[in-house]
């Protein structure tokens, strides 16, 4: 049945297109233009016609907004419905991880001169994936390069709000539990150029530490713990109590992995009081 219905959508939206095609074909060679076509529902409407198939619908929308980037990036190069394309997939098929990856690349990279408001633009794309998909890395890491790298001579104004971005992505991305060393520390880095040496910044720390396996992150952490105004017994302490919970953690949770054991018990009972 879902490939009945399939098939269907194809078909109906394949003689649209051809029809609107031929229309706008004529009215080319009238003028001696080009005209770029491209008819897209709301996505309320979308959801209406979808009869309750709404990823089978999805996946069509998702291989003409492909379609239509290369037409776009080919010859027209005005990606008007660009942002709808990728509503449409993503209301349609919440949990399609590809099309926040696909969508943040392609409204960043479909611009000759990246401004902040398409940083954002892209940027909400990413957050709505990473609503879904909290514990995807590729989205936080992208989130931050946006904010990074993209946008050439900001005025200060711009430079500030990028900054706030960086360090919202930054966050998002050191407290994911397979967190790239490299976000842990702009993290880190971006606390002490804020001069968050204070005890939520020491905690935010202490956290990161427990949530991390990766030897790497954990010395970047104890580095930034030894010169901080932490306190030097912050080492000693996130260290033991590591040891302290790895052991309980092997002894009554072995069949378990480290990184998901913390959400199930309170890393608190293995400090010192």
């Amino acid at each position: 049945m879902k490939l009945l219905i399939l098939v269907l959508f194809a078909v109906l939206m394949a003689f649209f297109t051809h029809e609107g095609t031929n229309r706008v074909d004529k009215v080319s060679e009238q003028l001696d233009v080009g005209v770029p076509l491209e008819y897209l529902p709301s996505v309320d409407s979308a959801s209406m016609i979808a009869l309750g198939h709404k990823s089978a619908l999805a996946d069509l929308f998702w291989i003409r907004g492909v379609l239509y980037f290369h037409n776009e990036l080919s010859q027209y190069k005005q990606f008007d419905w660009l942002q709808q394309y990728i509503a449409l997939v993503s209301s349609l098929d919440p949990k399609f991880l590809d099309i926040y990856k696909w969508g943040n690349a392609v409204l960043m990279f479909s611009r000759e001169n990246i401004q902040l408001e398409h940083v954002e633009q892209a940027n909400a794309i990413i957050d709505q994936g990473l609503a879904v998909f909290p514990d995807e890395t590729t989205l936080a890491t992208s989130g931050l390069a946006n904010c990074t790298a993209y946008v050439k001579k900001p005025s200060p104004e711009v430079k500030k709000a990028l900054e706030r971005c960086k360090e919202k992505y930054a966050k998002i991305g050191a407290f994911q539990r397979n967190a790239a060393s490299f976000m842990v520390l702009a993290y880190t880095q971006n606390m002490a150029s804020e001069g968050e040496d204070d005890s939520l910044g020491c905690e935010a720390i202490k956290q990161l530490y427990q949530i991390h396996t990766d030897q790497s992150v954990r010395d970047q952490l104890v580095n930034r713990l030894k010169g901080s105004d932490c306190g030097a017994q912050s080492v000693e302490l996130i260290t033991a109590q590591r040891a302290r919970f790895d052991e309980v953690s092997n002894t009554t949770f072995p069949y378990l992995s480290p990184d998901f054991v913390p959400q199930l018990i309170d890393m608190n009972a293995y400090q010192d009081n």
